[in-house]
């Protein structure tokens, strides 16, 4: 078996290969033989057939299987070496057709009738050879790889042969139809070059018309095809001499056959192809041009519009049938005939058109078109209405009816027809050209099948890209498809293909120039309108490739501002613009529940307000952003949403801050810095409809780690109030406000103890704004945070800021309420009131904390007396009697409150608070406890305080036992061993600082019969000696001092007389009692400052049962005399160091103590009358027991001389006692005692009062610890 390769070798060295050299050789020498005159005989017709079958059948197996341009195939090689046997041979055998066989046959025989069998044969063979020849010849003239085989002369020659036998009227060869059928088909064929067919081109137009004016239609259907090809392919050579053929063509588009008004409208279209190739004006000087129209004209109107107005057209009825004809096929008139028809009688017509009726009709049947079911049908609409943007290319700009057209054109602007109609317009030198070209822009803006043209052709006028458009980027503005034949013979599958549009972004760049920046200055307004518009639809729609140009329009068109404001000497932007970007939220973010169209609004605002920044300076934009700013808050984006709130974040900090301020990294960060928040939040709070749940979002935002700045902790307080107000001005249920809370605050503390200066303003909108009850948790949350922040690790400040909105609370809440509001923030205002640490100075206590005291109890004092109150909120109303140093203000507001409400009441008390009260009774003697028994259980509203008796029933303290429950520093269990120093701004019996709430402003009118002087000679005396020092003992215990006077009033009472004495100390401390639960850690001034101490009766401190009155010493009460000399000594107890005469004054104090017996306390309220308020203070406890007890040695001494009182001392006094009496009163003696005696000797006393603290201690330890 032979290779495959090797079989091809063969065949190509046989010639049987289309790739041979010699494929072509076997019928070439054929036909080179039968031109031999020796070899004619042996070359007979039959040889020659089949020579010219064979020839042309090689020939056009070589053509397909090489490419168009492809003229070096070898066997074509060979062809051109034979052209000249080839035309002459095609020349001879072509010319036989018009051979007569009879009168070949009569010359070789006699003339006879008929035919035998040979002659038939014969002049079958004589006809069938000359069609070969034809056949072979319609191959050579139709491509241009064997034409070129051959010369212009050879091929003239033959083109002159067959123009030659076309011309005769009939043929003497069998079957003269076909021949002249073949020889029609090569005119229909040929592609001639223009120097072979010029010679003939009038043989060839009269070809055509002796077609045209033949019988039958298919000779009328060949002249027609050769016309149409003739004018395409060669519209210069033929378009002049064809134009008489128009009227001929024109007739059979009304023609009854369907074949035929097909073949017609190639005919027509390609006049007006060939009318298009050539370029021809409209015009009267141009006669081809102006021939076509006035025929097309004048048959349109006869056709077209119509001569009788009852009648419809026979054009204008085939036409409007054919676009209602559904079915697409070549047998029958279909739509793409019609928009062939349509188009070339537009374009033929010209500019007459618009002045016609014939415009409506076409109008009207492009409506029909557009308005077609079929979208493939619906595609011929916008190729056949670019027609009329040729026509009105074809005008000049000045004329008047180029506005009509420019106006009829406009009426359909979809899919490249605008962009067609502004190019054509931009290269129009016409007066006020760019304000029609945005006239076509507005036009496309109003129609939404054309919005997206006019957005891509407004970008492109406002592109800055600076190129200049060449005139190799200007395209044809007709569709070729209408007119080459394509449309026209095209099935409903490929009809898409042939009509693609100019509506593609790339398309138009490459056909409009740009406008430059003086034309987009002179129409900033209209093209910012355009741009706007613009914006809209690309927000509605997806454009993504238009997104960037419609920036870079946007920053053409501030620049263009920018510009014209700098040639004014103004500043940029210009009011105007200013606004514009003001309000580019308000323009271009509707509102949408799309949260991704948000976030694309929000995307866009940002790259546009981008663009500003780059332009103009931040000082030129401040009001333009806030304005913005306000629009965004304002627009109410989605801000729950994480996605929209991460845009909104970045659109909102590049609005309202300075990039060249702002915080760096922060750009694309996701979390709000203060310094945004605080821009954003004012713009918040200067709005009044402000949307509740975005609110809400935008205060987490920041809450509360990043609240850092009092000014963001303000705008976020007042933004959530007004939250809250509009909470319950829409009537928003109590789990609506619960729900805020809990956004906000949970049950965990560490958070807020964290940022208390933050969570103050949350707690106080909910608890302060509200005319309604707080949700629950509000206040435990308040009242659990207030007590964790009393520490010293915590800012006074801050808690005295929860103080006062608590005070605010009290204040606002209504008297339903009060009582529980009270209650539940108890705990937290019993710790500050009490003040256990000291940690709160006077001066802050009494402006902050008292003052809520006193109002909590001014509020209660309107309440009736009910036993809930009372058990609830007893122990506030003593807390601030329990602070370790109390304060007579607190003693005398209690009282007040007390006597004006709950007392003598029939209400039943807590045991231990009637314990306490009879506690306070026995220290005080105010009558607290008057009408209560000494059993907790029993109450009686009219017993007298003080009992006949001191027997108590078995199993209840005594009222002395109460009073060391509560004022015995032992009982309540904190020691130390520390001694320290106690500055005299620590007293214990603190008067308010000047300038509080005049808390004793009440008092000083009391007694309006008498009035002591502002400044007497003893207050003098005091101030000149507030440089003596007196020594400050403090026993290692927390010992509770109590400093006791009966109030004026109460003694008044009792006593019922007035008394000068009273109203002389009425401004000294009042009855106070010190209660140090802690240890209270004081250091000396650096000056060696005053220190102060306090009275303690060792009763009190040592013993159970009550002691005797300290205002008498064996039953002698204290003379007038004594009463002012010891007022006059008020102020020394104060001082730091003691004196030598105080020294033996506390010597004699001891040993009178010692010899005095035991005397019941509440016998005090005989003597009450006789006692001055301070004086009664002045000396010691007394009280003599089985086991003598010394009690510790406290400040408050009165500096009385030794001569002017008449007090005895003990007999049983120790020798040592005598000894420090005996050294005091030799120091008070001696008036020059050294400075340095002086200082060894105030050593020596703190010594002594260390001393005698520490027994003290150890002794009273050892008392109590006794069975």
């Amino acid at each position: 078996m032979v290779p495959s390769s090797s079989s091809s070798l063969i065949e190509e060295e046989a010639g049987t290969s289309a790739q041979s050299a010699h494929y072509l050789l076997s019928p070439l020498e054929t036909l080179d033989e039968s031109l031999i005159g020796s070899h004619e005989e042996r070359i007979d017709l039959q040889d020659l057939i089949e020579a010219y079958n064979l020839l042309a059948t090689r020939i056009k197996e070589i053509l397909l299987k090489s490419s168009p341009s492809d003229q070096t195939a070898a066997p074509l090689t060979l062809l051109a070496e034979r052209s000249q046997v080839v035309i002459t041979a095609l020349r001879r055998d072509v010319m036989r057709v018009m051979i007569n066989p009879l009168t070949v046959i009569s010359k070789e025989n006699e003339i006879r009738e008929g035919m035998d069998l040979d002659e038939i044969h014969y002049a079958r063979n004589l006809a069938l050879l000359g069609q070969q020849a034809i056949r072979l010849t319609s191959e050579l003239f139709a491509f241009p790889q064997l034409y070129s085989k051959m010369t212009v002369d050879q091929l003239r020659l033959l083109l002159h042969d067959i123009l030659v036998i076309l011309s005769e009227p009939s043929l003497p060869t069998p079957h003269s139809r076909r021949t002249f059928a073949l020889l029609r088909w090569i005119l229909q064929v040929q592609k001639l070059p223009f120097n072979v067919l010029s010679p003939h081109n009038s043989k060839i137009i009269a070809c055509v018309r002796r077609s045209l004016e033949g019988e039958k239609e298919q000779v009328i259907v060949d002249g027609l095809k050769i016309l149409a090809e003739l004018l395409r392919n060669n519209p210069k050579l033929f378009l002049g001499p064809a134009c008489d053929l128009l009227c001929d063509a024109l007739k059979f588009l009304v023609a009854k056959s369907a074949n035929l008004r097909s073949v017609a409208a190639h005919a027509v279209s390609a006049f007006a192809y060939a009318k298009v190739l050539q370029g021809l004006p409209y015009s009267h000087k141009q006669k081809v041009s102006y021939e076509l129209s006035r025929t097309v004209r004048k048959f349109s109107i006869q056709y077209i519009e119509g001569e009788d107005p009852t009648q419809t057209p026979f054009l204008l009825d085939i036409l409007q049938s054919s676009l209602r004809d559904s079915q697409l096929s070549l047998q029958s008139n279909d739509p793409q005939w019609a928009a062939v028809v349509i188009a070339s009688f537009i374009v033929l017509i010209d500019v007459p058109l618009f002045n016609s009726t014939t415009l409506l009709k076409m109008k009207e049947l492009l409506w029909q078109i557009s308005d077609q079911p079929s979208a493939t049908v619906r595609l011929l609409h916008t190729p056949i209405w670019k027609c009329f943007v040729w026509a009105f290319a074809r005008i000049p700009a000045d004329e008047e009816i180029s506005r009509k057209v420019q106006t009829v054109i406009s009426q359909d602007l979809r899919n490249g027809t605008g962009a067609l109609l502004l190019h054509v317009m931009m290269n129009v030198n016409g007066k006020e050209m760019v304000t029609r070209i945005l006239e076509v822009l507005t036009w496309m803006f109003d129609d939404k099948s054309s919005r997206q043209d006019g957005v891509v052709l407004l970008c492109h006028l406002l592109s800055s890209s600076g190129t200049p458009r060449s005139n190799a980027d200007i395209i044809p503005i007709l569709h070729e498809q209408l007119f080459d034949g394509r449309i026209l013979d095209a099935h409903l599958a490929d009809l898409m293909k042939h009509t693609a549009t100019t509506s593609d972004p790339t398309v138009v760049r490459r056909i409009i120039r740009e406008l430059s920046i003086q034309e987009t200055v002179d129409h900033w307004e209209r093209l910012h309108e355009l741009w706007t518009d613009s914006v809209k639809y690309l927000l509605k729609n997806s454009m993504p490739d238009i997104q960037k140009p419609i920036c870079i329009a946007w920053k053409k068109l501030l620049r263009a501002d920018l510009e014209s404001c700098q040639k004014q000497g103004q500043a940029a932007p210009s009011p105007k613009v200013a606004t514009i970007l003001g309000r580019l939220c308000d323009e271009f973010a509707y509102k949408t529940s799309d949260v991704q169209m948000e976030v694309k609004q929000m995307q866009f605002l940002r790259m546009l307000w981008h663009v500003a920044q780059r332009l103009f300076p931040w000082s030129h934009l401040k009001k333009s952003s806030n304005m913005l700013l306000t629009a965004i808050v304002r627009r109410d984006f989605q801000i729950g949403n994480m996605t929209v709130q991460a845009e909104w974040l970045k659109l909102s900090r590049l609005v309202a801050v300075d990039p060249a301020s702002s915080e760096k990294g922060l750009a694309d960060s996701s979390a709000f810095d203060s310094q945004t928040w605080v821009a954003v939040a004012r713009i918040w709070t200067s709005i009044d409809d402000v949307p509740g749940d975005n609110l809400v979002t935008f205060l987490k935002f920041i809450f509360p780690e990043r609240l850092t700045t009092d000014e963001a902790i303000k705008l976020w307080g007042t933004l959530l109030r007004r939250i809250l107000a509009d909470f319950r001005a829409q009537a928003h249920t109590p789990e609506s406000c619960l729900a805020l809370w809990k956004s906000f605050a949970t049950n965990d503390l560490t958070l807020a103890l964290a940022f208390p200066k933050q969570f103050h303003e949350l707690l106080s909108a909910f608890v302060v704004t509200s005319n309604t009850e707080p949700p629950e948790p509000v206040l435990p949350f308040l009242s659990n945070l207030l007590c964790s922040l009393y520490s010293p690790d915590y800012s006074l400040v801050i808690s005295m800021q929860y103080i006062d909105t608590i005070h605010a609370i009290i204040l606002s809440v209504s008297d339903t309420q009060l009582v529980s509001c009270i209650s539940s923030l108890c705990s937290s205002l019993r710790c500050w009131m009490e003040d256990k640490s000291t940690i709160v100075p006077d001066t802050v206590y009494f402006q902050s904390i008292f003052p809520l005291y006193e109002d909590i109890l001014r509020r209660l004092r309107q309440e009736k007396p009910n036993e809930r109150t009372i058990s609830l909120l007893w122990k506030l109303f003593i807390s601030p009697i329990e602070r370790p140093v109390p304060s007579k203000a607190a003693i005398k507001a209690f009282e007040a409150f007390w006597l004006a409400t709950y007392h003598g009441q029939n209400v039943l008390f807590e045991p231990e608070l009637i314990r306490y009260l009879k506690g306070l009774d026995m220290a005080l003697g105010v009558g607290l406890a008057a009408g209560l028994t000494q059993s907790d259980d029993s109450q009686r509203t009219n017993d007298s305080l003080v009992p006949e008796s001191s027997c108590l029933e078995p199993g209840h303290p005594t009222e002395s036992q109460i009073l060391e429950r509560h004022f015995d520093p032992f009982a309540q269990g904190d020691k130390t061993d520390n001694l320290e120093m106690i500055s005299s701004s620590s007293s214990p019996m603190r008067e308010p600082e000047h300038g509080s709430t005049g808390l004793l402003s009440d008092d000083k009118d009391r007694d309006d019969g008498v009035k002591s002087d502002p400044v007497s000679p003893r207050e003098s005396k005091r101030k000149r000696r507030k440089k003596v020092e007196e020594i400050v003992e403090e026993t290692p215990l927390a010992i509770s001092f109590v400093r006791v006077s009966v109030p004026e009033a109460h003694a008044h009472r009792h006593s019922g007389t007035k008394s000068p004495m009273n109203d002389k100390g009425k401004d000294k401390a009042p009855a106070a009692l010190e209660h140090l639960q802690t240890p209270v850690k004081r250091g000396p001034k650096a000056n060696g400052g005053n220190a102060s101490r306090s009275w303690i009766r060792e009763s009190q401190l040592m013993t159970p049962e009550p002691s005797s009155p300290p205002s008498s010493h064996h039953g002698h009460g204290l003379c007038p005399d004594q009463l002012e000399e010891e007022e006059e000594e008020y102020g020394s107890w104060e001082h730091a160091v003691v004196s030598p005469r105080s020294f033996a004054q506390i010597s004699k104090e001891i040993d009178v103590d010692m010899e005095l017996p035991d005397v019941n306390m509440i016998e005090r309220g005989r003597l009450d009358a006789h006692d001055d308020n301070d004086s009664i203070l002045d000396s010691p406890s007394i009280h003599a027991a089985k086991r003598r007890k010394l009690s510790s040695i406290t400040v408050g001494t009165t500096n009385l001389r030794a001569s002017g009182r008449d007090r005895r001392r003990d007999r049983t006094t120790s020798s040592r006692i005598l000894q420090l009496q005996q050294a005091l009163e030799a120091f008070q003696d001696d008036k020059e005692t050294p400075m340095e005696d002086l200082v060894k000797a105030s050593k020596l006393v703190q010594e002594f009062g260390l001393t005698i603290s520490e027994k003290l201690l150890v002794r009273t330890r050892t008392d109590r610890n006794r069975p």
